[in-house]
């Protein structure tokens, strides 16, 4: 079973419910998958700008993250934009549990679901803790 839990970020706090992922005591306890969108580079948590999107497994480093944006539908262009400009956006969050291969992309508002993944992982999501 997997549960999903959707937060929204306001300026620099989260709400109160939100699972603190920096909580060891958690972490050992629970296997936590987010899709982080971050506005801000922290080199402590090796951060590759301060407008990207990452996958996060237990913890606050992206096991994988690319610059904010998506392909065109015919995959040979890449349309960048900044997190922090207010445009609304899309985004989809696919994992095959069969082949234990996550997808994740995003478009702004009214643009169609790429075919193209902005980040793609094969990571066993039921191994998590072993």
């Amino acid at each position: 079973m997997v549960d999903v839990v959707l937060k929204s970020y306001s300026g620099n706090k989260f709400g109160q419910d939100v699972v603190d992922l920096s909580n060891n005591e958690y972490l050992n306890n629970y296997c936590v998958v987010a899709v982080e969108f971050d506005t801000l580079q922290n080199r402590e948590f090796d951060d590759i700008n301060n407008s990207h999107v990452g996958i996060d497994i237990n913890g606050l480093k992206s096991v994988i993250a690319k610059p904010a944006g998506y392909y065109t539908s015919n995959e040979k262009s890449f349309n960048n934009f900044t997190l922090a400009s207010g445009q609304p956006m899309q985004v989809w969050v696919d994992y095959d549990y069969v082949d234990k291969h996550m997808n994740v992309k995003m478009a702004l508002m009214h643009v169609a679901k790429p075919d193209r993944p902005l980040l793609s992982l094969v990571y066993d999501l039921s191994s998590c803790h072993q």
